[in-house]
């Protein structure tokens, strides 16, 4: 292994120790954690000629100043605006200097907001195109690139990094979480095993192989895989939604109902964990409970960040609440709550199932089909009897009396 990727192995070893399950405190750590080996035992060839230039009389070198940018970020991040400056600075004096386009990527990544991600990956990629072996940018451009949605883009980096660094546990575990949220549950299983052969002590990439083990249909294996991590001491609030939801849908519901209100126990009560936690009240007959949960969470759920991860959420939430006014047979509300689903995710079978029978039960048969049908294409069928009956209304004419 080269020296430079040495480096990289000691920076990535010093995150493990600092892990934890909520994905953007993980990047944040490791973006931030990464720069402060950044330049240790690099050779002097491995950096533009500009950083090894004798400093000014009374200053300092680049490489001091890049050091500095990177002690910053590995300090938490809050200089990041003064982190910024510095690292535009620095290309200003030389702007083939890759490793300050990476600084400025990570810069902006520790700034924490959607709007600086193209800035990002803008300057990520600069940093690849001067020196396509820095690994490190690699693994942060495809950070971004998950972060933006562009799983394809992320996979594609990933793979061109793990050439460079094979078996390098942290990109195996974006790789395999990257896998998941393309619905290749089976292939991030077998890429996040191999990261847990590589570093067995790696929590988080247990925690993506319950979730894709789940993904799977394989919901004992990956159950069980959670409450291992349980066992093991792991008392974060992504790690109890998860594994309550996992038992909400094999109908353990009093011990999904305690998983959920552990989640909001450990951190303050989370949206999403609320609309889980009102799917298994509704589920047990407690609809009051659950229109509490629902009501939690939708103020909760406006000061969330416009990510792809929120509009998965609000699709869910709309989902719930239209399901929680089913049972309430407010149909109209349920109505319109499906249709709000439909248009944040045009392809949620559950949503065109839901509105499929509420239509049915306002008799309005034709759009109630149309929607059937949409739903066993995206493989959520309406159940066998209630399908019938839309058949035997449909041949019946039941498209007459002014339903439709």
């Amino acid at each position: 292994m080269s020296q430079p990727q040495s480096v990289l192995q000691t920076a990535l070893q010093r995150i493990m120790t600092r892990l934890v399950m909520r994905s953007q405190a993980l990047r944040r750590a490791y973006s931030l954690l990464v720069g402060a080996t950044l330049f240790v035992g690099t050779p002097a060839s491995a950096t533009s000629q500009a950083t090894q230039a004798p400093p000014p009389a009374g200053g300092a070198t680049i490489a001091d100043r890049l050091m500095r940018i990177s002690n910053d970020l590995a300090a938490g991040g809050q200089r990041a605006d003064e982190d910024i400056k510095e690292a535009t600075a620095i290309l200003a004096i030389d702007p083939k200097i890759a490793e300050a386009h990476m600084l400025l990527g990570m810069a902006y990544r520790a700034k924490g907001s959607p709007e600086l991600l193209g800035e990002a990956k803008a300057e990520l990629q600069q940093a690849l195109e001067i020196k396509p072996e820095l690994v490190v940018a690699r693994y942060f451009l495809a950070q971004t690139y998950f972060d933006l949605g562009r799983l394809e883009r992320a996979r594609d980096e990933l793979t061109t990094g793990l050439k460079q660094v094979p078996n390098e546990p942290q990109m195996l575990l974006l790789l395999g979480e990257t896998e998941r949220r393309l619905a290749n549950p089976k292939r991030a299983i077998e890429v996040l095993r191999q990261a847990i052969q590589v570093a067995p002590s790696l929590p988080q990439a247990r925690y993506y192989l319950g979730e894709a083990l789940l993904d799977a249909g394989q919901s004992a294996e990956g159950i069980a895989v959670l409450e291992d991590l349980v066992k093991s001491g792991i008392d974060v609030p992504d790690l109890w939604i998860t594994l309550g939801s996992a038992y909400v849908d094999a109908n353990r519901l009093d011990e999904g109902i305690a998983a959920l209100e552990r989640g909001t126990k450990v951190a303050l009560p989370d949206a999403e964990a609320r609309v889980v936690l009102a799917r298994a009240y509704r589920l047990k007959g407690n609809l009051a409970r659950a229109e509490e949960e629902l009501s939690l969470a939708l103020p909760s759920a406006a000061a969330m960040q416009p990510t792809i991860s929120y509009q998965n959420f609000q699709r869910d939430l709309q989902l719930e609440l239209g399901l929680l006014r089913m049972k309430q047979s407010a149909w109209p509300e349920a109505a319109k709550a499906f249709e709000q689903a439909i248009s944040i995710d045009p392809a949620s079978g559950p949503a065109h199932r839901a509105l499929a029978e509420v239509l049915f039960r306002q008799g309005q048969y034709k759009k109630s089909l149309e929607h059937a049908n949409t739903a066993q294409k995206l493989g959520a069928p309406l159940a066998d009897d209630l399908r019938k009956q839309l058949d035997a209304r449909i041949r019946g004419g039941g498209l007459q009396g002014g339903h439709e």
